[in-house]
């Protein structure tokens, strides 16, 4: 029998490992709210720590239903598709033009192209060249990103995190959703230096938000601008 949680109108399910010292809290995909806890941990810590951020969770909720119900994109010329902040209009290629040998989707003169023959995977077309850009980005700009925290990065990775924009592992590993990739640049640059900032604490206490201050004086508006309109990049 699986292990939950009750915190208000939020049931949580939790889940024990040997391997973990901190808890995580995630919304998944459906929906749902689980939190990754240590194997020992007193069901009384787990509820302290889950009530102190009720109201993250509230939100993280309705964000995740919000984007779910009311931003699903359709692959038909004119629709818009967000790059790096900014709104372009798709162009389906037909006839001579979608022949077989040009890319199945391309960001060409202000447009993003797409061949007809993948429509019908049209999603998964611009997960992969989302993915493809945003592990470009990371190459280009990691280095000086890491300098201003004053630490190494030993692996980064670019995958689907579901509603999380990022998230860094006890091991040092950065991941990155591929969906950051449609946010302007100085916000994906706040989200790098946030996961950099981990590698140091990797709690959200006074000490974490300390050194972000250190290095981004303005994360405070970044994260309220993210939470204002990060629901909007989506796909």
């Amino acid at each position: 029998m699986s292990e939950t949680l009750s915190i208000g109108s939020l049931e949580i399910t939790v889940r024990r490992s040997e391997n973990r010292r901190t808890v995580n809290l995630a919304i998944e995909r459906d929906g749902s709210v689980v939190a990754t806890v240590p194997a020992n941990m007193q069901t009384s810590e787990l509820s302290r720590i889950a009530r102190s951020r009720e109201l993250w969770l509230h939100s993280a909720v309705a964000r995740r239903n919000t984007w779910v119900s009311g931003f699903a994109k359709e692959y038909v010329s004119g629709e818009g598709f967000y790059y790096l902040g900014r709104s372009y209009r798709l162009r389906v290629l037909r006839g001579a033009a979608a022949d077989s040998g040009w890319p199945e989707l391309r960001l060409f003169q202000g447009r993003f192209q797409i061949r007809e023959d993948c429509i019908s995977e049209g999603r998964r077309c611009f997960v992969r060249w989302y993915s493809k850009q945003m592990q470009t980005w990371l190459s280009e700009n990691i280095e000086q990103l890491q300098t201003r925290v004053g630490v190494t990065v030993r692996k980064t990775s670019v995958m689907d995190l579901g509603f999380r924009w990022a998230s860094c592992s006890e091991a040092g590993r950065l991941n990155f959703n591929w969906r950051a990739i449609l946010l302007p640049s100085r916000i994906i640059s706040y989200l790098v230096l946030h996961e950099l900032c981990h590698l140091l604490e990797h709690n959200h206490t006074k000490k974490f938000w300390s050194l972000v201050q250190c290095v981004d004086h303005q994360y405070e508006r970044k994260e309220q601008w993210l939470r204002e309109n990060g629901g909007r990049f989506c796909l």
